[in-house]
């Protein structure tokens, strides 16, 4: 998905290069920032759900941790 994004905003971004005249420029402006706007979103979403994942993995590698400590406490 965040494939998809980029690749609205570059293709957006490589048209206003080529455009000379105002109307379609403005235009094409108001366009990119529509793209830009939707890809700064999904990678803001993304890193936060990475950080949640994380975060995630942390917690379960304590539990883990714990466990085989319980468990090795009434090996002995």
């Amino acid at each position: 998905m965040k494939i998809i994004f980029r690749l609205e905003y570059d293709a957006c971004r490589t048209e206003m290069q080529f455009l000379s005249t105002g109307s379609q420029l403005n235009e094409k402006e108001d366009e990119l920032e529509k793209y830009k706007v939707k890809y700064e979103q999904f990678k803001c979403s993304v890193s936060v759900k990475l950080k949640l994942l994380d975060e995630n993995q942390v917690c379960l590698k304590h539990r883990n941790f714990l466990i085989r400590k319980i468990s090795f406490c009434f090996l002995d």
